[in-house]
């Protein structure tokens, strides 16, 4: 099913009115040829807690190279939704968008729309850091969109 949640996550991103698209194929091995983004499922190492990880642009104007989806994830049983949930934060990774939900130095600038006086007040960003993955995708959010709109 990861397929068809990584399908409909591209579609979502591919809706959008932003100069992103991506495009699928189907390739037999999880080489990288130039401009391609893998996507891929592996036992990672990381253990049952995490269900994916991105390799985040490597310099301005790139993508991520991959998505590794852990194979080994055992925390909570997965619905298409929460699949296709977890695909489109992993694509937002992928054009180099950070966690909206997480001030440190590498994460974008929360303050730009996620944030409240004193707390998360969006919680069902595809860029949060922790995400709960049981819940129904329910599309972009406006922080979301915003922080889309602030980069495009």
């Amino acid at each position: 099913a990861w397929i068809n949640a990584l399908t409909a996550a591209v579609n979502e991103w591919n809706a959008l009115p932003y100069n992103v698209t991506f495009v699928m194929t189907v390739a037999a091995d999880n080489s990288n040829p130039g401009g391609v983004v893998n996507v891929f499922v592996d036992n990672t190492g990381w253990g049952g807690s995490n269900i994916a990880t991105t390799n985040l642009p490597s310099s301005a104007e790139a993508f991520g190279n991959r998505i590794m989806i852990n194979s080994a994830y055992t925390d909570t049983p997965l619905t298409v939704s929460a699949k296709k949930f977890s695909m489109a934060h992993e694509l937002a990774h992928v054009v180099g968008l950070q966690h909206t939900d997480n001030v440190n130095g590498s994460d974008v600038a929360a303050s730009i729309s996620c944030y409240g006086s004193t707390s998360y007040t969006d919680a069902g960003s595809i860029l949060k850091a922790s995400i709960v993955y049981n819940e129904p995708w329910a599309g972009f959010t406006i922080c979301d969109l915003t922080v889309f709109d602030y980069y495009w």
